[in-house]
């Protein structure tokens, strides 16, 4: 059986909101940087059910083919540490890993790669951003291998193009998402899943010196690949395809630039097909169902 890495399913949601403006009405300021000189603590669960099951011509008593039932449960502490604006007008963002927690198991069998999870605390990625809001520079603590790479690429990819602009009430933002889905028949590392979820904000309010937005949230994401894995009969090209759909609410603080509360769930439909090369053997393909569910709650 292929390693089911742990990834980063449990911090990579918050950092991914790349935003685009439509609609009209009153407005007011959304920026995901945090404010400078400040001190945010964000406590993520994220949750996986993913069934993957063979079908077509399966042979007969294949405990190799056998179906997967495959549970995760993560748990992530971490603290968001801003500077101050330095006489370029940059602000340096430090995001740290201070606990990480992992259960997770196959057909009801513990998985060893839960044990991993520890070793995420301390885990730290840097991030400077320019006036702008922009990110100009993300740079991971050595010694994290991929996992930590992965959240350097999401802090990239979520700022690179963050928009300026207002929304009111009855207006809805773009919300561009990676999910990340254990999928160890073609790869060891998490299948990244590209997503796009509407947030529309529903309601403003206030609590105690803060403003609160409220959204809903309509989430969908989606992959098509075909690509090459080499198994113990040789080289087998496979077609993925998968999608996600699902929802939720998000409570955000306009004031401090920070999530207060969000739950999302989405739902998992996908089917993988296998070719072996130079071949016309029908080979089984398999289907995975199941879904997922995020949630966060923030301090400062």
């Amino acid at each position: 059986m292929r390693k089911l890495s742990l990834g980063l399913f449990a911090i990579l949601f918050y950092s991914l909101y790349l935003g685009t403006v439509f609609a009209q009405s009153e407005k007011v300021t959304i920026s995901f940087v945090p404010k400078p000189n400040q001190t945010n603590r964000l406590t993520n669960t994220q949750e996986i059910n993913l069934v993957h099951t063979w079908e077509g011509n399966v042979p007969d008593n294949s405990a190799a083919l056998e179906s997967q039932k495959v549970l995760v449960k993560i748990i992530t502490e971490m603290i968001y540490q801003s500077g101050p604006i330095d006489a370029e007008g940059h602000l340096e963002v430090e995001a740290t890993i201070e606990k990480m927690t992992a259960d997770i198991t196959v057909n009801g069998k513990p998985h060893p790669e839960a044990d991993e999870a520890a070793k995420a605390a301390g885990a730290k990625v840097k991030a400077i951003f320019d006036g702008s809001g922009k990110m100009i520079e993300a740079k991971t603590s050595s010694g994290m291998g991929n996992e930590l790479e992965q959240l350097m690429q999401t802090w990239k990819s979520s700022f690179g193009t963050f928009p300026s602009g207002q929304i009111g009430v009855g207006d809805s933002i773009l919300i561009s998402t990676i999910n990340f889905l254990p999928i160890s028949m073609i790869s060891e590392t998490p299948t990244k899943i590209p997503g796009i979820s509407k947030a529309k904000l529903v309601v403003l309010d206030k609590e105690a010196d803060s403003r609160i937005a409220n959204f809903e949230l309509l989430n969908e994401a989606s992959l098509i690949k075909t690509d090459e894995i080499e198994l113990s009969m040789g080289k087998v090209t496979y077609n993925l395809d998968i999608k996600m759909t699902g929802g939720g609410k998000l409570q955000f603080n306009l004031d401090k630039c920070m999530v207060k509360e969000s739950e999302s769930s989405m739902n998992i439909s996908g089917k993988i097909t296998f070719q072996l090369k130079n071949s016309k053997l029908v080979l089984p393909y398999l289907t995975l169902k199941g879904n997922t569910k995020t949630t966060y709650m923030g301090t400062n």
